[in-house]
């Protein structure tokens, strides 16, 4: 009976999940946010996507290299969305202690 409860409750966060993830928390969302969110949820049973800070901006023993990515060196593929954090690595400026 646990195994069975277990796997009901499993089944019930992925449903819930998965029904709230177009809902936006901020109810202003811009429409391009809303599409984003909904092509998420249309490809949400497609596989693993991911996604990597500074992807295109450096690596393990490179940077700068056009269209270069560890992820992809590693995977084929690019990661699925992207991060880009400044904070003055466009500069080459030191980071905070």
């Amino acid at each position: 009976m646990k195994k069975i409860t277990n796997c009901l409750f499993a089944l019930a966060c992925i449903f819930i999940c998965s029904a709230s993830i177009a809902q936006t928390a901020d109810k202003d969302a811009t429409k391009e946010t809303q599409n984003l969110l909904l092509n998420l949820k249309k490809l949400l049973h497609k596989g693993v996507m991911f996604g990597h800070q500074n992807d295109l901006a450096y690596g393990v023993g490179w940077k700068n290299e056009a269209g270069r990515s560890d992820v992809k060196d590693v995977t084929g593929e690019y990661p699925a969305v992207y991060g880009w954090e400044l904070g003055g690595l466009e500069i080459d400026a030191p980071g905070k202690p």
